[in-house]
């Protein structure tokens, strides 16, 4: 994540939504260099891009109410680690929501991130 970020720098200055399996969480920042999930949050939020799920809940990396991913789909074992990060000015008035995992485990071990963006 943290190269792609780098090499479209320029175009993130424009509107920008990032999304996808980031594979990454605060509690693996083990290393304090730029390209942990904390240095690439640090990164996109100077180019006021911010995580969509943490706006709209209005909580801090690592508070996560919800998982996105859950190891060899065992509900005990499950991680947020999908993310949508979007320029200020997109997410001002939208709405998240993160599919059940009754609905989607059979299908992937990843659950989908539904954004409506006004």
């Amino acid at each position: 994540m943290w190269n792609a970020i780098l090499y479209y720098k320029q175009e993130l200055k424009t509107k920008s939504i990032l999304i996808g399996d980031f594979n990454s969480h605060v509690r693996w920042d083990t290393q304090r260099h730029p390209g942990n999930h904390s240095g690439v949050v640090a990164f996109l939020k100077v180019l006021n891009i911010h995580s969509c799920y943490h706006h709209f809940y209005q909580i801090e990396q690592g508070q996560e109410l919800d998982s996105t991913w859950y190891m060899y789909k065992h509900a005990d074992k499950s991680y947020h680690l999908d993310y949508c990060f979007a320029s200020a000015c997109l997410i001002k008035d939208m709405t998240i929501e993160i599919g059940r995992f009754d609905d989607w485990i059979a299908l992937s071990d990843h659950l989908p991130l539904i954004i409506n963006f006004s």
